[in-house]
């Protein structure tokens, strides 16, 4: 993730900087700076502040809400492991502190399950054609927090005799 802050009238700007709990993370010129991070859940409503570096009665205040949704016994981080003809469900879980969201679980453009929960449960027995299929969480109500999984399909084979 980035975060970016650049002005409209430079020239009142002696430097941008970004800083959060205190410390500087970045500083740019006077036109613009960014800052790129990957957020965890301790980035979980920090406030990040822009501002210029000589007058900080010009700044921007941010807090960011941090969403962590995973799916449930995942094997790794992107995949899920099922077998042919055995019930499994597909769960995704959403750690936050704030209010319940609405999440859905889709797959190849169809919504297979959808509800207000933290957690929200999809049951199905898989087919050897399920090999491989992508299943997203989203939460519906902020788009840009989801994650993916791939589901390997353990299948049986029969064995014949000549």
């Amino acid at each position: 993730m980035t975060i970016k802050c650049s002005s409209a009238t430079p020239q009142y700007i002696t430097a941008l900087q970004i800083k959060s709990n205190g410390s500087i993370l970045a500083v740019g010129d006077n036109q613009s700076v960014g800052f790129s991070f990957i957020p965890t859940l301790t980035n979980h409503l920090a406030i990040y502040t822009c501002e210029d570096v000589a007058h900080s009665s010009i700044r921007i205040e941010v807090t960011f809400i941090i969403g962590y949704l995973r799916f449930i016994n995942q094997t790794d981080q992107n995949t899920l492991v099922g077998q042919e003809r055995k019930a499994m469900k597909i769960q995704c879980s959403y750690k936050t502190s704030q209010h319940t969201t609405a999440l859905k679980i889709e797959s190849n453009g169809s919504i297979l399950a959808m509800g207000y929960k933290r957690s929200l449960r999809y049951s199905f027995i898989p087919k050897r054609t399920d090999h491989l299929t992508t299943y997203t969480c989203i939460d519906t109500s902020h788009p840009s927090i989801m994650t993916e999984i791939k589901l390997l399909i353990m299948c049986k084979y029969a064995i014949m005799s000549l």
